[in-house]
């Protein structure tokens, strides 16, 4: 961490940091946050105590961290990842961080919630190059139903990462999959499980 401007911080409650690096740190994602709407997420959010009014850091860099699934039983890693952001702010507490620019790898990726399981080796997002590519994808429903994706190659060409954090659209030019095998219970009342996530636009 460097690059700190103490000014800034003391008389107006501002954070600025020019460089901010973690190496094999730990990323601890609540399973109670990521079951709830986002109405109660960002309620959550707004009751924090932030001790500043406005955050700004040049670069962030992530290095052989682990993102782990904390529930009231255990922690549970779900990811590997590393990643380096440009121009990360926040303009106020409990507002969604603003990014320029995000050069993301997950690698190991087993996540598992009450409706499905999501299994990647790897996934690569560059909002400069405006690309996602995952080597291999599957997803599965947990339950009677036994619905299934599985796709051993993904690439978006014209992926707009900032499109999809910040208005959950997913805009992409191009979509190339490969060898891909999709299995689909034939129970008319069979339902997509929730993801953790919404999307507004395809």
């Amino acid at each position: 961490l460097n690059g700190i401007s103490f000014l800034k911080f003391l008389f107006g409650r501002k954070l600025e940091v020019t460089n901010l690096l973690l190496d094999n740190g730990n990323l601890q994602l609540d399973s109670f946050l990521l079951d709830k709407k986002d109405s109660a997420q960002s309620k959550i959010l707004n009751e924090i105590k932030w001790p500043f009014k406005k955050l700004y850091v040049g670069s962030v860099e992530l290095k052989n961290a682990r993102v782990l699934l904390h529930s009231e039983n255990s922690d549970r890693q779900i990811a590997g990842v590393n990643m380096r952001c440009k121009g990360v702010s926040i303009s106020k507490p409990g507002k969604k961080p603003s990014i320029d620019d995000i050069d993301l790898r997950l690698y190991d990726i087993n996540y598992r919630s009450p409706g499905y399981v999501i299994r990647v080796p790897e996934l690569t997002i560059n909002s400069n190059k405006k690309i996602l590519e995952s080597d291999s994808l599957h997803v599965s429903a947990i339950g009677k139903d036994q619905n299934e994706i599985t796709i051993s190659a993904l690439r978006m060409t014209g992926f707009d990462v900032m499109k999809l954090l910040d208005e959950k659209i997913l805009v992409a030019k191009t979509l190339t999959v490969d060898k891909g095998k999709v299995v689909v219970n034939k129970n008319g009342r069979s339902k997509i499980p929730t993801l953790p996530f919404d999307l507004r636009k395809i």
